[in-house]
């Protein structure tokens, strides 16, 4: 399974709860990219074979959209998980 990497739209807790169950996790606010642009995250995720995990799929659904529209030279990106924000989790 790929790193997790959770952006700042995912609750944090849910970062201590996916470690607690031994599965490699990071958050934006791990790697110094609060505020990010959610294009620059998804461009991150693909360079180190993160999966992004978001509430934003809005967002990422277009950014997903443009990349397949605009992208010459066959690359894809990294797989994205868009979580409804009222999924519930325990911590």
């Amino acid at each position: 399974m790929p790193l997790l990497f959770l952006d700042e739209n995912v609750k944090i807790g849910l970062a201590d709860v996916l470690r607690a169950a031994g599965i490699e996790t990071r958050t934006v606010r791990d790697e110094g990219q609060l505020h990010t642009v959610d294009a620059a995250l998804l461009l991150a995720c693909a360079n180190q074979g993160w999966m992004l995990v978001t509430q934003n799929r809005r967002d990422f659904r277009a950014l997903h959209e443009g990349w397949v529209t605009w992208t010459t030279d066959g690359s894809k990106h990294s797989p994205v998980l868009g979580r409804h924000e009222s999924d519930e989790y325990e911590s």
